[in-house]
């Protein structure tokens, strides 16, 4: 037999028969097989009833881990006396205990090689034992680092492996009378951990973990760091000016370029997400998106909206702005230039809107001052109309009279011819050709939908193909009769397309949703938008807070407490992040109390 090295490559044969696993470890010396150990065992009840295959396939797997503090991270080779194991790791799509087994193998780097019976008598023979002499180890846990619990025999198979100053950095841990360092007490190691590493060294005192790089580049060696200093260790090449506050992976690969402890990674990751400097001055690795938010209605006014569009170039007219009302349920649009964007303004163009249409029940905008003024609201109440609003910076909220606004902008520029000053010009025409044209989530024309007719353009006129709205025999109470079947008809029709194009745009937009469940009392941080003038935007936090959740109004706005004085703020859930950081900060603290009260 052969004393094991790191150098030369490894062969394992393996064999299986009706009741008995066997095999040999073997290792290339010097251009001779030699063996580094024996190993059989018998099956339990239910391996003696699988397959022959499943039997050779059980021994394979079972000798590679039984022996993976030899083969675990080397190349070697396994030969086995039965064909089918070749072909069998080239399957495409394994299932069941085969594809369990090939998947715990995946782990390890090796080839499989066919050897005739013939030439496999050495692990043939192990295979055949009658009465193996061994413990236990095939009723347990295979994946357990000493498998039989461990036995006297497995600790001293363990143990006998392992290089001299492992034996004696273990000794000196299990010592009671040494009053010397505790190796495995420091590093948060067991013993059987220790055992794992491939190599340990002392020098002056200290231990180091030392391993040789895959791509050729040498040794290194991993200061054993005591957990008394673990933390200092991950600050100082996380936090310090020559770190620069990089991520958890930078981090984790230039810390573990000098020590090594327990679960280093993890104690890394947590370090990073905890850090408030990184919190408020990093995006989120997924950018937080809401599910779609909707609001359905069934009927022409249910709900409109309102949006301004400007400033554009003052025109001879005086105008600067546009105000756009649009019907959520027929599209209908009212286009008015506007000399300003006062709340007196505005609210005498909804008045215009009403007189012609009637009141519609809802009135939907942003957080503009002019729709949030005592006028506003005044004007609201005497029409006897509902105002909602969106949550600040949030346009998607908005987003027909926003998607809108591109539209028209897009059809003033085709229609200007290099006069800028005149872009309020023909606007009622624009609105008109709008109007005529049928909408993509109705499939019908705003015309059709709120008239009840479509409206003549000229060039049906021009060319005689226009229709007669009302026939010559019909009475008018047989007109009013069609033209309400027509609205019904086309309501209907308009109601069954928008509940199918809500849902397919829900689920697009849903696809790439990244929800926060925030609750009342958690620490959020709030998207910093605000530009300073004289300060560089680019430079700034991206984050304000730590801030806490007072009030859940919806899964997709919330009430957030900014200050001890108790100023508060609607945000939607795209403005917000979790806060992990480590900074403390007292009245959010006693808020927490009072919440979860």
């Amino acid at each position: 037999m052969g004393f094991p090295n790191d150098n030369d490559e490894y062969v394992l044969d393996t064999d299986a028969s009706d009741n008995t696993i066997g095999c040999v470890l073997s290792q290339i010396q010097e251009g001779r097989e030699r063996v580094i150990a024996y190993a059989s065992r018998s099956m339990n009840k239910s391996e003696k009833n699988y397959c022959v295959t499943d039997k050779e396939l059980l021994s394979v797997r079972y000798f590679m881990e039984y022996f993976r503090q030899y083969l675990l991270g080397r190349k070697f080779t396994v030969r086995t006396d039965h064909q089918a194991l070749v072909w069998l790791f080239k399957m495409k799509e394994p299932k069941g205990r085969i594809a369990r087994w090939i998947e715990i193998l995946s782990a390890y780097d090796f080839e499989i090689q066919y050897r005739p019976g013939n030439k496999h008598g050495n692990a043939d023979a192990l295979s055949r034992c009658e009465n193996p002499k061994d413990c236990n180890c095939g009723d347990l846990d295979n994946m357990e680092d000493l498998k039989c619990g461990p036995c006297r025999k497995c600790r001293k198979r363990f143990d006998d492996s392992q290089p001299e100053v492992m034996r004696s950095v273990c000794t000196r841990s299990k010592s009671k009378n040494n009053d010397g360092c505790k190796w495995a007490d420091l590093c948060g190691l067991s013993i059987e951990q220790l055992h794992q590493m491939q190599s340990l060294e002392i020098e002056n005192g200290i231990l180091y973990k030392v391993y040789y790089h895959k791509d050729g580049l040498g040794v290194q060696r991993q200061l054993l760091a005591p957990k008394q200093i673990r933390k200092g260790v991950v600050s100082q090449n996380h936090d310090s000016l020559l770190s620069g506050h990089l991520g958890y992976k930078r981090t984790w690969q230039k810390t573990k370029s000098k020590f090594y402890w327990f679960e280093m990674q993890e104690d890394v990751k947590l370090h990073v997400s905890m850090c408030h400097i990184c919190a408020i001055s990093k995006p989120p690795s997924k950018s937080p998106r809401a599910t779609l938010g909707q609001m359905l209605v069934g009927a022409p006014l249910d709900r409109i909206c309102i949006d301004i569009l400007g400033p554009l170039p003052l025109t001879p007219r005086g105008n600067r702005h546009v105000l756009v009302v649009m019907d959520y349920f027929t599209k209908w649009v009212e286009i008015y230039p506007i000399r300003d964007q006062s709340a007196q303004t505005c609210a005498d163009r909804i008045i215009d809107f009403v007189c012609r249409f009637g009141c519609p029940l809802t009135i939907h905008s942003d957080q503009g001052r002019s729709f949030e003024s005592e006028i506003f609201k005044d004007m609201c109440k005497v029409f006897d109309m509902k105002k909602t609003r969106s949550s600040p910076r949030n346009p998607k909220c908005n987003g027909m009279v926003e998607r809108f606004n591109k539209t028209l902008l897009s059809m003033i520029r085709t229609f200007l011819n290099d006069e800028e000053e005149n872009w309020d010009l023909n606007l009622d025409c624009l609105a008109a050709a709008y109007r005529s044209t049928p909408s993509e989530s109705t499939s019908l024309t705003p015309n059709l939908l709120m008239l009840g007719r479509e409206v003549r353009s000229p060039v049906e006129i021009l060319y005689g193909i226009a229709d007669a709205t009302v026939k010559k025999n019909d009475s008018e109470g047989e007109y009013g009769i069609k033209l309400r079947e027509t609205l019904e008809r086309a309501h209907m029709i308009a109601r069954k397309f928008t509940e199918k194009k809500s849902e397919y745009h829900k689920y697009r937009y849903d696809q790439r949703s990244q929800l926060n469940n925030y609750q009342v009392g958690d620490q959020v941080l709030y998207l910093h938008e605000e530009k300073k003038a004289g300060v560089c935007s680019k430079l700034q936090p991206l984050y304000h807070g730590p801030y806490v959740v007072e009030q859940k109004i919806n899964d997709l706005v919330f009430k957030i407490m900014m200050n001890p004085q108790g100023s508060a703020k609607i945000v939607h859930h795209d403005k917000l992040k979790p806060y992990k950081g480590s900074k403390e900060v007292k009245w959010i603290k006693n808020m927490i109390k009072k919440l979860k009260k």
